[in-house]
């Protein structure tokens, strides 16, 4: 029995021993780590402190065991704060965690913390644990990031609108000379070679918007930004309109145009007016790049349920060093320097490919050899019926079946108001013009008016306060905005106003030819 007696003394002293081994170990870890950490009694007094909180407190173990939270100095809403979180972890037996600021000896730092419930062999709870970690730097951090985040979206809505009112002023003053330019080039009475100069005028000013537009839109796309509104286009017909549009320069330049449009399926789910700007971008440059007695060619095709398109040319070609390249923004592969340009118009087509799903690649055996750009995009899922047979399209008509509107023009760039107001008297129309809001308030409340077309930006408003002007009167015309804002979130807003149509300066008379012929006469719009 001694024996046994001294064998278990023998042990219980071991195990004592292996406890305060294990409790300085214990002690050494928790007494090394920044982190606080500390344990609080039922009465939410603390029982235990590391020496990192003793030292954010300032006090010895004496000085702080046995005391809560409001004892030690904290501020009250601060102490009664941790109370309640004390009391749902027992309630909840679930940790809960926070952030909060606190003042110690090192100053005004903030700290995340949670309270772990610590469960008895009963399961009752019996203490609440807790470690708290400094957290300031990355509050500061993410402080200085929100505050750089805030700075960049300024900037990137300053940048936004300087863009807005740059293309605006851009705009603006080549309305009144394309309206000219246009409807000289279409008058029969003046000689041919002065129609061919207008006609020349006309095409530098197209391509000086065209110009604007590239910049606003690279910087849209770069900035993703811009949004395409998909639907089941016909790209045969598409295609067909795109070679309409540079007809007149293939037939100036003296070039053979091919089309060889063999493909069985042909639609495409697309935006329609980016789509048809990068088929105009492609045969533009075929045309602009080939000499005269060459050729344009395009082809579709369908391969693994993939429609391909191919634009060809017999023009200068693109260099074998240039090929890799020739998509960036601002390069000129094709000798661009020498036919002018800024170099976007290929970095702009193959993004908004990219955006439809399809893929653009450029293949050319080199200089003077011509050059092929082949497209391929998705099929549509579904293709849409067949238009039965005589079908024609909405509102139809050509600008030269005009009907006599009366049109409020509220336009406050004088040249463009004296020169569209001419152009529409002389072909029948009844204008009355206005350089302001407030003249457009005259005008609206002593007549009557079919039509309104009114620019956006007025110097004493915005053109869209004249929709609720003529709601109030019961006498609401069609309204076309004629304006210099030209980006998507413009002409959605300027839709979603109430206006039946967005017309970007610089307009062609032609345009807004067509735009007033498909419109419906005042007994139709049920005047």
């Amino acid at each position: 029995m001694p024996n046994s007696s001294s064998t278990l003394l023998q042990r219980a002293e071991e195990a004592l021993e292996m406890s305060h081994r294990r409790t300085r170990l214990y002690e050494a870890v928790l007494s090394s780590t920044p982190d606080l950490v500390y344990i609080f009694d039922l009465d939410h007094r603390f029982i235990y402190a590391n020496k990192a909180l003793l030292a954010m407190w300032g006090k010895t173990w004496d000085e702080a065991i046995g005391h809560n939270c409001l004892e030690l100095g904290y501020e009250p809403w601060h102490a009664e704060m941790h109370d309640r979180e004390i009391e749902q972890a027992v309630a909840t037996k679930q940790a809960v965690r926070g952030e909060v600021p606190f003042t110690g000896t090192a100053g005004r730092r903030f700290y995340d913390y949670i309270f772990v419930p610590v469960i008895g062999a009963d399961g009752n709870v019996e203490a609440v644990a807790g470690t708290t970690r400094d957290i300031t730097e990355r509050k500061e951090a993410e402080q200085q990031l929100a505050a750089a985040k805030a700075a960049a979206e300024a900037a990137s809505r300053a940048k936004d609108d300087f863009l807005a009112a740059l293309s605006h002023e851009l705009r603006t003053p080549l309305n009144p000379v394309l309206l000219m330019a246009v409807e000289a080039e279409r008058n029969p009475d003046l000689p041919a070679s002065v129609r061919a100069d207008f006609a020349a005028i006309r095409r530098n000013i197209e391509l000086e918007a065209r110009l604007i537009d590239d910049l606003l839109d690279l910087t849209r796309i770069t900035r993703g930004k811009l949004r395409l509104e998909r639907q089941a286009l016909n790209v045969h017909e598409l295609l067909r309109a795109c070679v309409g549009f540079v007809q007149p320069e293939i037939e100036a330049h003296g070039l053979r145009l091919t089309l060889a449009l063999d493909a069985a399926e042909h639609w495409v789910e697309a935006d329609h007016v980016r789509l048809q700007q990068v088929f105009w971008n492609v045969l533009r440059n075929a045309v602009k790049f080939s000499l005269a007695g060459g050729d344009v060619i395009v082809r579709t095709a369908n391969r693994d349920n993939q429609l391909r398109v191919e634009i060809s040319d017999t023009g200068i070609g693109i260099a074998a060093a240039d090929l890799p390249k020739i998509f960036d923004a601002f390069q000129q592969g094709r000798e661009g320097n020498a036919f002018g340009g800024l170099g976007l118009g290929l970095a702009i087509t193959r993004a908004l490919v990219e955006q439809h799903g399809g893929r653009i690649v450029a293949e050319s055996a080199g200089r003077g050899l011509g050059a092929t750009f082949r497209f391929e995009f998705p099929l549509a899922k579904q293709s849409p019926p067949r238009p039965a047979a005589g079908a024609g399209s909405v509102g139809g008509g050509t600008p030269g079946q005009q009907t006599s509107r009366r049109i409020l023009l509220v336009e406050d760039h004088e040249d463009t108001r004296e020169t569209l107001s001419r152009l529409l008297v002389r072909r029948g129309h009844q204008v009355s013009p206005a350089g302001t809001i407030r003249a457009a308030r005259a005008l609206a409340a002593s007549g009557e008016f079919d039509v309104m077309i009114s620019d956006l930006g007025l110097p004493d408003g915005e053109g869209t306060e004249l929709l609720t002007v003529f709601a109030n009167t019961g006498r609401k015309p069609v309204s076309i905005a004629m304006t210099g804002f030209g980006m998507e979130e413009d002409i959605r807003r300027t839709l979603a106003a109430g206006f039946v149509a967005h017309l970007t300066k610089p307009i062609n008379i032609a345009d807004l030819d067509r735009l007033l012929t498909s419109l419906p006469v005042a007994e139709e719009a049920g005047r």
